[in-house]
């Protein structure tokens, strides 16, 4: 058999968490570095099919179906490879299918104004990095409203800044347990995992931040940082590439992400971009190291010069 020659076809089924067809998945087949190679849509029955004339080796299936996705490894060393893939248990969860606005919760609504007052000078100082008067308005706020989930999120944050992730994960799971419907107490419970390097968790927590608010891109940019962490880099990588946003941290975590699919010059670009970002970002001695590292001195001086532009 001339593998250069053959088509081999790859095929199966999606299926949710009980075992039943999902319909009209995207498959996706990727290589290890991510690109995508070729790709299939199920029928009533999730059943796919591709056909392709890839070499033989290990390759990537992604399959997506509205917020739900799923990986699996393949190997392409016979002609004929069957394969099943389960969406994870969120995809049984009610999702905002077809909907585009998203309501505000009830709790949300009724916070009153003084605390609301409190929490947007604790955003103000956050934002000028005075963590410490950020942390006194958001006491005063819950001195005001012990039971307000917006003040917890909020401290969890604080907390995440001043490094405190198990006060800033308890401080989380408690505003998403005063308030179901806070997509940034989830988000909060997302970063402070990662903090940890609890990368499970925290792709449960921005999973489920996306599913209160699909248009949330900092949640995107946790579950990539969880799937980097957890070395699922083609998911990742997917992630990234649907987040649509020039902001220095998705520089950062797309270069680590191509880091890890062997793509070093785009990796470089991606961290000479956020040099030019954030010129005066504690990190970027290191970053500048990790650049020559992958490309070499002399084109390292190169992006150096194109970052300070």
């Amino acid at each position: 058999m001339t593998r250069g020659h053959d088509r081999i076809l790859i095929h199966g089924y999606v299926t949710g968490i009980h075992g039943d067809p999902v319909a009209l998945a995207t498959v996706e087949m990727c290589d290890l570095r991510g690109i995508k190679m070729a790709i299939s849509i199920t029928d009533r029955t999730g059943s796919f099919a591709i056909s392709t004339q890839a070499g033989p080796g290990e390759y990537i299936l992604l399959a997506v179906k509205q917020l739900q996705i799923s990986d699996e490894r393949i190997s392409l060393d016979q002609s004929d490879v069957e394969v099943k893939i389960a969406l994870p248990a969120g995809s049984t969860m009610v999702a905002a299918e077809g909907q585009q606005d998203y309501a505000v919760s009830v709790q949300q609504l009724r916070i009153p104004e003084k605390v609301r007052m409190h929490l947007k000078l604790a955003s103000q100082r956050f934002a000028q990095l005075n963590i410490p008067a950020a942390q006194q308005e958001v006491e005063r706020a819950l001195q005001l409203d012990h039971s307000c989930a917006a003040a917890y999120s909020m401290r969890a944050f604080l907390n995440i800044a001043s490094r405190n992730l198990s006060g800033a994960i308890d401080d989380a799971k408690r505003a998403a347990l005063l308030d179901h419907y806070d997509a940034s107490a989830y988000l909060a419970q997302a970063t402070a995992y990662n903090s940890s390097k609890q990368f499970q968790d925290a792709e449960e927590a921005s999973s489920q931040a996306l599913l209160l608010r699909p248009d949330f891109w900092q949640g995107q940019l946790e579950l990539a940082k969880a799937w980097l962490g957890q070395g699922r880099f083609v998911l990742a990588w997917r992630e990234l590439d649907e987040l649509k946003k020039d902001f220095p941290d998705v520089h950062l975590v797309r270069a680590n992400v191509l880091v890890g699919l062997t793509r070093k010059r785009e990796a470089a670009e991606e961290f000479s971009r956020f040099l030019r970002e954030a010129p005066n970002d504690p990190r970027n001695r290191q970053v500048q190291s990790i650049i020559a590292n992958l490309v070499g001195s002399r084109d390292s001086d190169r992006l150096s010069q194109l970052s300070s532009r």
